[in-house]
């Protein structure tokens, strides 16, 4: 994370509090299903599963592109 002063800008407290929401339009559901291809769960984002099985979120985007089982499931945007 850069906090140099040349990196920051000013902003409202309105703009601020509605930053993080235009982010959550560029999230994409995630399916994971099992090596059998049985449904298990569905998670908002990549982020989300990488959350849930302690790896980065870049991994998971990698496998999801891909097709590569991750873990022992398999997972597809939705």
């Amino acid at each position: 994370v850069n906090y140099e002063k040349s990196n920051l800008e000013w902003c409202s407290v309105s703009y601020n509090i509605s930053y993080g929401h235009c982010l959550d339009t560029l999230r994409k559901p995630v399916l994971q299903f099992d090596s059998e291809g049985t449904f298990i769960r569905e998670f908002q984002s990549m982020r989300d599963v990488a959350r849930d099985i302690g790896i980065q979120s870049g991994y998971v985007s990698k496998c999801v592109q891909n097709g590569t089982p991750l873990r022992g499931y398999i997972y597809i945007y939705k």
